[in-house]
């Protein structure tokens, strides 16, 4: 930080440039469609809630393809914190 931020005048300056620079990300009419509860979007168009697409069924973390050392800790991990295997390793 240089010294003279510690300037009101300078700061206030700075922080206003950088707004007026700056690109904002507006989406597209596709992209700004609002998620709902449940994993649906509301479909403006139509009135409807459309439902997402049910995604593939996830294999199971090879907690055995680990190192033997890790095993144990990704085991006592995921016990003990009640998470799933691939977050404790």
């Amino acid at each position: 930080m240089r010294e003279k931020w510690d300037r009101e005048d300078y700061r206030r300056r700075t922080i206003s440039r950088a707004i007026l620079r700056a690109q904002f990300y507006t989406p597209t009419k596709d992209e700004a469609v609002p998620p709902t509860r449940n994993g649906h979007h509301w479909d403006a168009q139509t009135s409807v809630v459309a439902a997402h697409p049910t995604p593939p069924e996830a294999k199971a973390f090879p907690v055995d393809a680990m190192p033997a050392p890790c095993r144990s800790l990704i085991e006592e991990a995921t016990a003990s914190f009640g998470c799933a295997p691939e977050l404790a390793a």
